[in-house]
């Protein structure tokens, strides 16, 4: 069993390329597979006027009233990704990310990654799913507050547009930063499997190292958790993520998880 870590550092390098390396090496160091970023044209995915998030207004200073005064400081230039792919590939870590409207996607879609995910506010959201008719890449579909009828939408559009659904991973997820134990549902994440019959992985916002591990032993294959460098940083996902010592105890734990699974044969040791 070898189940597929993803630091998501998303916009946890507060803008600035210098930090997405760091980022990239601490990640490596710290036993991730891949690193994930967010891909996204601030004046394509926000009106000016749109609040921050709660959880956002509580994580961040007071410096920016809006989303879009957030998101443009959180902003990477399409060139930086590519210059972060690079680095990724010099580390020897895999790069994957998400992408938030509809350029930034055919930006991401021709950078030929093994994996593109779809984040859940995407789900729905016909005209970008539809652009994943030429995808190469692997596909993490991510589930957050959704249903179970959400998902089988989503599939449909997919496959309809020519995706092969066994490209295709389904992550369980609780879109709450953080998320409490009681909101996790971890046996979803197995309806979700027996429903569609695909991989399935744990997209996971809680603060605490079993949830990964018991994914793992409910057959998650893919594990993603938030990764920072410092938590005390001025942004909206550091609170909700796992800083450099925390990630290698976290990666330690899924790890060590497998080795207690081990094989499913029945035998002498």
């Amino acid at each position: 069993m070898n189940t597929l870590i993803i630091a998501e550092i998303g916009v946890n390098h507060n803008g600035r390329i210098s930090n997405a390396f760091k980022l990239i090496k601490e990640a490596k160091s710290c036993g991730a597979n891949y690193v994930k970023f967010q891909i996204f044209k601030s004046e394509n995915l926000v009106d000016e006027h749109t609040e921050k998030a709660p959880y956002q207004k509580k994580n961040m200073s007071n410096s920016e009233n809006s989303q879009f005064e957030m998101l443009k400081k959180l902003e990477l230039e399409f060139e930086d990704f590519i210059k972060i792919k690079k680095e990724c590939e010099k580390n020897e870590i895999g790069f994957m990310a998400s992408a938030f409207d509809l350029e930034s996607l055919n930006f991401l879609l021709n950078l030929n990654c093994d994996y593109v995910k779809i984040p859940s506010g995407e789900i729905s959201n016909v005209p970008y799913l539809r652009e994943f008719k030429n995808c190469k890449s692997k596909i993490i579909l991510s589930t957050g507050m959704s249903t179970i009828d959400d998902i089988e939408f989503a599939l449909e559009v997919l496959t309809s547009a020519g995706v092969n659904s066994e490209r295709i991973s389904l992550l369980h997820c609780t879109s709450n930063y953080p998320c409490s134990l009681n909101e996790i549902n971890m046996n979803s994440m197995s309806t979700i499997h027996e429903r569609f019959g695909l991989k399935v992985g744990y997209s996971d916002h809680s603060s605490d190292n079993t949830v990964s591990s018991v994914a793992v032993a409910m057959g998650a294959s893919i594990i993603e958790k938030h990764f920072t460098l410092d938590n005390q940083l001025d942004g909206p996902d550091h609170k909700a993520s796992l800083n450099v010592s925390d990630f290698k105890k976290f990666e330690e734990s899924i790890r060590k998880t497998e080795l207690i699974l081990g094989s499913s044969s029945k035998k002498p040791t």
